[in-house]
């Protein structure tokens, strides 16, 4: 029988082998079961044999296909949503007006007049927070836009925070996130996120040519994130990478470390967007930069992380769980990132709405949302990557036509067999004394391959 037959085999019960710069050398990754290890072509022929034959494989073997195959469903996991009654994050967002006009803005085509009603937003709060939808010890709310959030402070995100955790009585914990573009600190703002500890999150690109190019306001943002951290409030950083910066991501980690030593988390996000000419050569210089910033972070004290890194230490069928996110106008939408009729799906998006009826839940549509997933979609078969990035972003695809983004899929595959590997190697130089390089050669090509 062949590798490849063995391969086949053994892929039908989602165990995927990696190849290495060695020949008859492979990494036996199960993503189910959280587990990766280097494996001889006879130990994947014994493996395959146990699978078809259990009852001729020597027990060792049965034990080993055991652990790795006999693990929890993905459907059954904790943090899994089958339902509206699974859902322990509420998005709110409260308008969509703004007064930035990002070059990257992926809601810029959803602008109104249109903004949340705060009686909208507590009973969603309500809604949420009920114990009988969900009796879960632990809830967050996150607050973002839409549009900029802070312009909706007096009507809207004030009072609706100060509603949440008046509502909670201490009964559970909250966390609350508010997302902002670092434009405004109004009146009682400082003194709510510390009251509260509210967990607040800036969009900035840190270089100042790069912020003026594609956020432009500096010299504000870099002044009122200041200000903050001076009055105990220390935001985390959000920065959208884009081909102006993609190489400078050191330089980014470099210049933050100085001018706001205070700030000890930060996430860079590749574009999304089709004015990329070569995407491939884009998501390359993401990566290896990435990393570069990764490493130099540490050294800071600071903790960066991407979505693709946070994907390696998740098991899901699906990119983002689902949200259940309160739009502007008092429409639920699946996808926060689609909130206004103004913008491409939203009305397949939408399951539900407040309004002085109170909340009404379309949960077959839910339902239905909820299935567009890793089995939804063709180009998952076979991969070993999709129980990590869940199929990628469903808006992302439905954007570009319902059909598969290749490019960030050979992003996504690259760079979790890099950090699999990267992480391997860890564990078995302390285990062993060695590098697993003595074993599968050298992974840092695994980068680029």
């Amino acid at each position: 029988m062949s590798t490849n037959n063995f391969r086949e085999i053994l892929q039908k019960r989602e165990l995927y082998l990696l190849e290495t710069e060695v020949d008859g050398t492979y990494l036996l990754y199960a993503p189910l079961a959280d587990s990766i290890l280097p494996v001889s072509e006879e130990d994947v022929c014994k493996l395959a044999d146990a699978v078809v034959s259990p009852e001729s494989a020597d027990t060792d073997t049965l034990e080993t296909v055991a652990a790795l195959c006999d693990v929890e469903p993905v459907s059954m996991r904790e943090g899994h949503v089958r339902g509206v009654e699974d859902f322990i994050n509420l998005s709110i967002l409260p308008n969509n007006v703004c007064n930035f006009s990002c070059s990257y803005c992926y809601s810029a085509k959803g602008r109104s007049k249109q903004r949340l009603k705060l009686g909208q937003a507590i009973q969603m709060i309500d809604y949420f927070m009920d114990k009988k939808r969900n009796d879960s010890d632990f809830l967050t709310v996150t607050i973002f836009g839409g549009g900029e959030p802070l312009l909706s402070w007096d009507d809207i995100v004030k009072p609706a925070v100060q509603y949440i955790y008046t509502r909670n009585n201490f009964q559970r914990k909250v966390v609350t996130t508010l997302i902002t573009n670092g434009s405004i600190i109004p009146d009682g703002f400082i003194e709510i996120c510390r009251t509260y500890d509210i967990d607040l999150v800036c969009s900035y690109e840190i270089l100042r040519d790069v912020q003026d190019s594609q956020r432009r306001h500096y010299d504000l943002v870099s002044k009122n994130i200041a200000t903050l951290i001076e009055n105990g409030v220390v935001p985390a950083i959000n920065s959208v990478i884009t081909e102006l910066n993609v190489e400078r991501q050191q330089e980014m980690i470099s210049v933050l470390a100085q001018n706001f030593p205070q700030i000890r988390h930060v996430a860079f996000e590749p574009v999304i967007g089709d004015d990329i000419a070569d995407k491939d050569s884009f998501y390359l210089k993401f990566t290896t930069s990435f990393l570069k910033a990764k490493r130099f972070a540490e050294q800071q004290g600071i903790v960066l992380t991407c979505s693709a890194l946070r994907n390696v230490d998740v098991t899901v069928d699906r990119y983002c769980a689902g949200e259940l996110a309160l739009c502007a106008d008092g429409s639920i939408s699946i996808c926060p990132c689609v909130s206004s009729p103004e913008e491409k799906n939203y009305s397949s998006y939408i399951y539900g709405k407040v309004d002085e009826h109170g909340v009404s839940i379309d949960k077959d549509k839910l339902s239905s949302l909820l299935k567009e997933n890793v089995h939804s979609q063709p180009w998952c078969d076979g991969c070993f990557a999709k129980w990590n990035c869940g199929g990628g972003c469903i808006n992302n695809t439905k954007n570009n036509g319902g059909e598969q983004i290749p490019q960030y899929c050979r992003f996504v595959r690259r760079f979790l067999k890099y950090i699999l590997a990267r992480r391997l190697d860890d564990i078995w130089q302390e285990e062993n004394g060695v590098s697993i390089k003595e074993i599968i050669g050298d992974y840092e090509r695994f980068i680029e391959e």
